[in-house]
């Protein structure tokens, strides 16, 4: 029995099908992926002064200790994420997408480019 986002999403393409032309549903798409990767990209700037302001007021370091304590930290961080949550072997993106372009019909594994 398919569910209520389903039965939304089959209407949504019906109603895409038959009033908007593909040259235009993928320019409106290029729209919404732009505003999203723009709004993505000042949170990420916002949230990362937000770190460092709260860091260079907490940590009683001069500032060339800190520039050096922080990276290891970060790296020590990345580390324990890819051993203990990610749990599978990280791969080069642009070499898997090739391979899977070129040798399993494009299809590439959710689950890979997914943070859990």
């Amino acid at each position: 029995m398919p569910t209520r986002q389903q039965i939304l999403f089959t209407k949504f393409v019906k109603w895409r099908y038959k009033n908007i032309s593909n040259k235009t549903f993928t320019q409106l798409m290029a729209v919404v992926v732009g505003l999203l990767a723009g709004l993505a990209s000042v949170t990420l700037k916002n949230l990362t002064y937000f770190i460092e302001s709260s860091l260079e007021d907490g940590i009683v370091f001069s500032s060339n200790q800190l520039y050096f304590v922080l990276p290891i930290i970060g790296l020590t961080l990345v580390y324990l994420y890819v051993k203990f949550v990610h749990k599978e072997k990280l791969e080069h993106a642009v070499s898997s997408i090739l391979f899977a372009l070129s040798k399993k019909k494009g299809i590439i594994p959710l689950k890979k480019y997914i943070l859990r």
